[in-house]
């Protein structure tokens, strides 16, 4: 805002000629957004070089549609609290978007919405309960992702061939590791899971070649696919609380197939 005059909308429909007027690649809106209004800006950014788009001070949206800014300029957005959907492939290759800040309202977000994009950092607000599948495929600059508390899973594949990324943060409430989920994280070295961790999915960490350990702090073992680590890195270790090593192994849930990678944590 220290560097755009926000354009008042509610009065008169948002048109392309007005954004035209303007003269920027920067905008910032504020007042009641209408969906047609959300349509003009849509096809605006598909056919200019609009790199920085604020509608926190918008009111009158909840879903912005699939596909609305995909293959668009932009470097940075901010969502406006009060939407809870954001369809797939949004901010599908849009291969200069560095930062984006998600309203806590979100709920649902959908199908490759941050594929190819040049994201360093991110964090899912703890209000979503819907998380599409390859959300983050080919993010090839992200290194750092936070899931906030209230997260529970996402669907599979959701940092497929995320290349450089090397912290994630999840939280108490995850339980499920879906399939893949790690798929081709090549630079990750280590992973902590929370305690709630009830299931690890197939392949979900498939081709780390970089993994040294895997955490998990949970005193009931979680069922493990078979498949889990398959062409990682051979020399990982997988680190259980103190005391609950010979539990993991004996427990039925796939861990006797991991027996030479368990070692117990010192506390």
């Amino acid at each position: 805002w220290e560097f755009m005059s926000p354009i008042q909308l509610g009065t008169t429909p948002l048109t392309a000629e007005m954004l035209e007027d303007y003269h920027s690649t920067r905008f910032a809106f504020e007042g009641r957004m209408s969906d047609q209004d959300l349509v003009v800006l849509s096809e605006y950014c598909k056919n200019h070089e609009i790199t920085v788009l604020d509608m926190s001070h918008c009111t009158g949206i909840t879903e912005i549609p699939q596909k609305a800014f995909e293959e668009t300029a932009l470097e940075i957005v901010t969502l406006p609290e009060g939407i809870t959907t954001i369809g797939d492939e949004v901010f599908f290759y849009c291969r200069s978007l560095t930062s984006i800040q998600l309203p806590r309202t979100l709920e649902r977000i959908g199908y490759r919405t941050f594929f190819g994009c040049n994201l360093k950092s991110i964090t899912l607000p703890g209000s979503l309960t819907q998380i599409g599948r390859l959300l983050f495929e080919a993010c090839s600059s992200l290194t750092s992702v936070t899931l906030g508390e209230g997260i529970t899973t996402t669907e599979h594949s959701f940092f497929w061939c995320c290349e450089s990324l090397t912290t994630v943060t999840l939280p108490k409430s995850f339980v499920v590791v879906p399939d893949a989920f790690f798929g081709y994280c090549s630079s990750l070295t280590s992973i902590t899971l929370p305690a709630n961790v009830t299931e690890i999915g197939s392949r979900a960490f498939k081709g780390c070649i970089a993994l040294s350990s895997v955490s998990l702090k949970g005193t009931t073992p979680p069922t493990i696919d078979k498949t889990a680590f398959d062409e990682a890195n051979v020399n990982y270790s997988i680190i259980v609380p103190k005391g609950c090593r010979q539990t993991y192994i004996d427990s039925g849930k796939g861990w006797d197939r991991y027996a030479d990678h368990i070692t117990e944590a010192a506390e």
